[in-house]
């Protein structure tokens, strides 16, 4: 997802007054909260940021589908049903950011949130600034991953739709997924640490176990397991590298070593 288009304004015959106008997308967040007067204080404060916003007082298990499918990040209490929709939309391959509240800060429930695959975790009582701060991070991180195109071997992967082109066949991937894999093929042969993965991807603020990063590499892998050009390899206690073909750049019609 690109968060910004540069438009260009020539009209204005003065040349003091021509300029590079920079306008952000309109990005869609959905509210979803029971509670009067924190539904409104959420909207109030994230409409001045200027999002589009929209809000349900309704549980998830009310919610229809419509109502989600726009949707770039949604905002939920996990004691609304937030974990199941969050799981639903994952198993769907929806690529929408979810940012869930709890009364808890026991470990079990911040695994079972990031377990879902939720993005960020926030604790009640809810403090506004910082959930300015966390959509502005999920931004960053949607737009980490919408870097043109990049080639290796006989593939191409294609950032911005987060496919992977390989010879006979396109592979789609889910947000994280693109993510590692940009990340590991950008510097093949390097070894990076799950910490390190975790804190790049998934932020330094994310209290879930390294092995999510685990978990997310075997979901990979399996996509991966048709494409010859690359291999992500484990460095046993240490973490993960990406295996390419010494031809990094552009196309080869035959195989080659790995690195």
């Amino acid at each position: 997802m690109k968060l910004y288009y540069i438009i260009m304004n020539s009209s204005l015959k003065n040349d003091r007054s021509k300029k590079l106008i920079f306008k952000k997308i309109m990005i869609s967040i959905l509210v979803i909260e029971q509670n009067n007067a924190l539904r409104r204080q959420i909207v109030s404060c994230l409409k001045d940021q200027g999002y589009s916003v929209s809000a349900l007082k309704d549980s998830v298990g009310t919610i229809k589908q419509t109502e989600v499918e726009n949707a770039d990040i949604i905002i939920g209490n996990i004691d609304d049903g937030i974990l199941n929709l969050c799981r639903d939309l994952r198993d769907s391959g929806s690529e929408a950011a979810v940012i869930a509240i709890s009364s808890s800060d026991d470990i079990s429930t911040i695994r079972r949130i990031y377990n879902s695959g939720a993005d960020e975790y926030m604790l009640m009582p809810l403090n506004i600034e910082e959930l300015k701060l966390r959509i502005s991070h999920i931004l960053w991180r949607m737009d980490k991953g919408d870097r043109s195109v990049i080639k290796f071997g006989q593939c191409e992967l294609h950032c911005a739709t987060g496919t992977l082109e390989a010879p006979g066949i396109t592979i789609e991937l889910r947000r994280i997924e693109l993510l590692l894999l940009e990340k590991l093929i950008r510097s093949p042969g390097r070894i990076f640490s799950r910490a390190q993965l975790m804190d790049d991807i998934w932020g330094v603020d994310c209290v879930s176990s390294p092995r999510t990063v685990d978990t997310h590499i075997k979901q990979l892998r399996k996509k991966l397991r048709s494409v010859d050009s690359i291999k992500i390899q484990t460095i046993r206690g240490i973490g993960y590298r990406a295996a390419v073909p010494k031809r990094y750049k552009g196309f080869s019609d035959t195989k080659t070593d790995f690195e």
